[in-house]
């Protein structure tokens, strides 16, 4: 009896870490789209504001949260 209440926490422990792990994997992705789009914004608005330092930095923050995005190299 007490080898299958052992299986049965252990399996129980298990897929609470596989949801805690899917779930960790999902916010990064989402929060790394937010984090293009914002710089993608800043680094749009420091350019017309002729804030050109300001603009690069921005803008490089954005293609290092995603690669793909390829909104921030023009």
């Amino acid at each position: 009896m007490q080898k299958a209440a052992s299986r049965y926490t252990n399996m129980k422990a298990s897929k609470i870490f596989f949801v805690l792990a899917l779930l960790m994997l999902v916010s990064v992705n989402v929060n790394s789209q937010v984090n293009y789009e914002n710089f993608l914004n800043l680094g749009q608005l420091k350019i017309q504001k002729e804030d050109y330092v300001g603009a690069v930095t921005d803008l490089n923050t954005a293609i290092y949260a995603n690669k793909k995005g390829f909104k921030a190299y023009f």
